[in-house]
């Protein structure tokens, strides 16, 4: 691994663990950040590159059929979002963002993965609701934010 990207890395953990004030970050066996927010499982990763840029997704609904009603309803969601797209993929319906990991800042991420989490969660079970499918986490939390367990959630 290069030194650019482990310095991108590094970085990247630092602002996650300031966002959520968490010590230890919960990640997958990718390494991956994987956080709850709601009925959404959010993950952050690094994709490296010869600019490494950083990812945040999550699947909003998943075993959805590809409709037209659908795919103008993830249109129409498009033209709300700010920093982040959705798209059906696999039987998925994913909301994501990339953003470049040399000029990162606090800010940039911490708007980006709330706007992916939010939406995730609430426009996942509205779509579930509309075009069947699931969310990762059936319900809520008390708490808005929570690490997620390993075997929770899907994708």
């Amino acid at each position: 691994m290069s030194t650019k990207t482990d310095l991108v890395r590094s970085h990247l953990e630092r602002l996650m663990q300031r966002i959520f004030e968490l010590p230890q970050l919960p990640t997958d066996d990718r390494g991956e950040i994987r956080i709850r927010h709601g009925s959404a499982l959010c993950r952050v990763r690094l994709l490296v590159s010869s600019h490494p840029h950083v990812e945040v997704y999550s699947s909003a609904v998943a075993g959805v059929d590809k409709t037209p009603q659908l795919l103008d309803d993830i249109n129409d969601l498009n033209s709300r979002l700010s920093h982040a797209r959705a798209f059906w993929r696999d039987s998925k319906v994913i909301v994501s963002a990339e953003l470049l990991g040399e000029t990162l800042d606090f800010e940039e991420l911490a708007c980006t993965y709330e706007e992916v989490a939010t939406v995730s969660d609430e426009e996942g079970a509205t779509l579930a609701d509309r075009h069947g499918g699931r969310t990762a986490f059936s319900g809520t939390t008390d708490e808005p934010l929570v690490p997620a367990p390993r075997n929770g959630g899907y994708l």
